[in-house]
């Protein structure tokens, strides 16, 4: 196995696509946390996070409310829990959203 250099992660460039056609390179993580934050504040930092966490809760809440229903329609009237299978099938269903 090749041997990374102590400290590889100076050799990571991260870039942003602004839709300017130019892309800014940081040196590194602190780098681009410090230019972020110099250049829009800390609100910069969290830009976008509000429709990431709208669309992700939406589609986690579907997911387990598919999930939950399937578990019950499986489950029927029976008293007996379901088994590890069809629990399973129960996820890979709700996931693939029918």
């Amino acid at each position: 196995m090749k041997h990374l250099p102590e400290r590889y992660y100076q050799y990571c460039y991260f870039s942003v696509n602004d839709g300017s056609g130019k892309l800014p390179a940081y040196r590194g993580l602190t780098d681009a946390v410090k230019s972020i934050v110099r250049t829009a504040g800390l609100k910069g930092l969290y830009q976008g996070v509000t429709p990431n966490v709208w669309g992700n809760g939406s589609a986690w809440g579907l997911y387990f409310f598919s999930y939950n229903i399937l578990k019950a329609w499986m489950q029927k009237d029976s008293d007996k829990p379901l088994g590890f299978e069809r629990h399973l099938i129960a996820g890979t269903v709700a996931g693939e959203g029918f």
